[in-house]
């Protein structure tokens, strides 16, 4: 099996891509990598933020407040990375995944089709982004950490 479906698509078909949204240099990195392959060839692109959310054990205050300002913020993180990309660069979708409520993304990105899921990598430490567990098992998608 090819874990580059991207490579494989046909040249009529956009390359389906997934790509995580963050504040700062790695994330510009993933939208810079999306403006460079839709200059080479037809994308879909779906913008995803995944956040963690309070879950409110042991603490007497309801955590909602919290997670809805954590949603907010992630879904403006995901309008200012469209408002980046050029026109002729398609958005798809903006997808906001709470971490431990929706699906984890591996199974999302999976259940979705995309090809390739661009990820900003952290150099130091082997850290990568938050919610990135699980893609290194994808067989059919191509991961690729920026």
């Amino acid at each position: 099996r090819s874990r580059d479906r991207a490579a494989a698509a046909p040249a009529d078909r956009p390359v389906r891509i997934a790509a995580l949204v963050q504040r700062g240099r790695r994330g510009d990195r993933v939208l810079t990598e999306v403006l460079s392959m839709a200059r080479s060839r037809a994308v879909d692109v779906t913008l995803v933020a995944v956040v963690a959310h309070a879950t409110g054990r042991g603490c007497a205050v309801s955590p909602a407040p919290l997670n809805e300002a954590i949603d907010e913020a992630a879904a403006a993180d995901l309008d200012a990375a469209a408002m980046w990309l050029p026109l002729s660069v398609p958005v798809r979708d903006r997808r906001v995944l709470r971490d431990g409520l929706d699906p984890p993304l591996g199974a999302w990105v999976t259940e979705h089709e995309f090809d390739l899921v661009l990820v900003p990598g952290r150099r130091r430490f082997g850290r990568r982004a938050p919610g990135v567990a699980g893609l290194a098992e994808l067989s059919d998608i191509l991961v690729r950490f920026i």
